[in-house]
């Protein structure tokens, strides 16, 4: 079975680097590319059809939750797990109601991406096997 595509989607490009790094180190992940803002998000998804979309919720040039809600509509398959500091409810609903898989907080994301990808594709992170 074919890795995992994921593009990383966040305003900080450290952030975007320590994400895309963490999961370089796993066999069934491929990081295909990574996005500063909401604009570059869909454009790379219109170009290259990532299976997941890691975004963060306040990038510039349209904000996670609205990139969030037209990549969903134009290409539903693709998986979009957001990824925020902001952990209240509220913000996990409105992800959702745009068409989030699933809201991450940052601070779990050491523990909880990995799983989280897994989850939404049906296929183990871990490895280039199916589950």
């Amino acid at each position: 079975m074919m890795p995992v595509t994921v593009l990383v989607v966040d305003d900080d490009e450290d952030t975007r680097w320590l994400l895309a790094a963490t999961l370089r180190g796993n066999p069934g992940v491929t990081v295909v590319g990574s996005a500063g803002d909401g604009e570059e998000a869909v454009a790379f998804v219109r170009r290259e059809h990532p299976d997941i979309v890691l975004m963060d919720l306040l990038i510039p040039r349209r904000d996670g939750l609205e990139a969030t809600r037209r990549i969903k509509r134009e290409w539903p398959n693709t998986k979009v797990i957001v990824l925020s500091v902001l952990a209240e409810e509220a913000y996990q609903v409105a992800a959702s109601i745009n068409g989030a898989d699933r809201f991450l907080k940052k601070a779990e994301i050491a523990v909880a991406l990995l799983p989280a990808i897994r989850d939404v594709t049906g296929r183990t992170a871990g490895s280039t096997e199916a589950n």
